[in-house]
């Protein structure tokens, strides 16, 4: 009975030390070095990405993306507004801060709930806002920060308009923050359109829309999470047409300002994410336009 007792005991020790050594086999085989990873690096930096929005999202509500700044070659805005044809367009360097980001446009029954009005050609509580100016926009943006108890980013009025990008309220993407999430941000796959390279599964253009614009988040979203960055509606920028030499933190008396994305009533041949945006004027109203919220981090 003893020399049995000994030998499960000698068994379990030799068990034991191969289990160890097994472990301590795997530790080394997960280092940087090691051509054997048991979490791919993409993966992992998507784990530190996200707990670190966790962490900058603890006073943001939960329809706010974090967006970690980069430098990335967007469209030119001269170009936008100068009208050169598609693969014609000059690109130049930009880098961005961290910034937070909408998943889904504004929709009517979020802007009814701050403004107090609809003045939408397609009504529906999920529906995008549109058929609203510029300047609509800016004074949501400002409505809502006030009612949050956030400060106001704008001040002035008509073509005096200043952006105090410090303040932390609600306001429009500029047309960089707009292009550097639509394309994915640091998880880019370079996609033709935001989040696909097939514009039928992530957004709602003439050729699929009937006509009209359809409730926000029901296509697939891009690589971070955002819906109908392309198609739907077209969504207002803060940014006017120009070469890069002039103070984008104030309003110009340039009467256009972009407008990005496509919406229902364009075709998604025009509308991929190289097309860049386009220019309307600020005081116009389309019912292809709409808007989507941003704030600094």
């Amino acid at each position: 009975m003893l020399k049995l007792t000994l030998f499960f005991v000698a068994l379990v020790s030799l068990v034991y030390s191969q289990a160890n050594g097994l472990m301590v086999q795997l530790s080394e085989n997960n280092s940087p070095d090691s051509k054997t990873q048991l979490v791919p690096n993409e993966q992992s930096a998507k784990e530190n990405y996200f707990s670190q929005r966790k962490e900058n999202e603890s006073n943001m509500p939960d329809w706010m993306v974090f967006v970690k700044g980069g430098t990335f070659k967007m469209i030119d805005l001269v170009d936008i507004y100068g009208g050169s044809s598609q693969g014609e367009r000059s690109t130049r360097t930009v880098t961005l801060s961290d910034f937070y980001i909408a998943k889904y446009e504004v929709t009517q029954e979020f802007w009814e709930s701050v403004v107090g009005n609809n003045p939408s050609m397609f009504v529906g509580p999920k529906l995008p806002i549109e058929n609203i100016t510029w300047g609509d926009a800016i004074q949501f943006c400002n409505y809502l920060s006030e009612k949050e108890g956030l400060t106001p980013v704008y001040t002035g009025s008509g073509f005096n308009i200043k952006c105090n990008f410090k303040a932390n309220g609600y306001r429009l993407p500029t047309y960089a923050e707009w292009e550097y999430a639509a394309r994915g941000g640091q998880f880019s796959k370079k996609y033709k359109y935001s989040g696909s390279n097939e514009p039928d599964k992530i957004g709602w253009f003439s050729n699929n829309s009937n006509e009209r614009t359809h409730d926000v988040g029901t296509k697939l979203p891009n690589e971070l999470g955002l819906y109908d960055m392309n198609g739907n509606v077209y969504e207002w920028c803060w940014d006017f047409p120009d070469d890069g030499t002039k103070d984008q933190s104030k309003n110009s008396r340039h009467p256009y300002r972009i407008i990005s994305g496509g919406g229902w009533n364009s075709n998604w041949e025009y509308s991929n994410l190289d097309s860049g945006g386009r220019h309307s004027l600020f005081y116009g109203t389309e019912t292809g336009v709409g808007m989507r919220l941003v704030r600094t981090k």
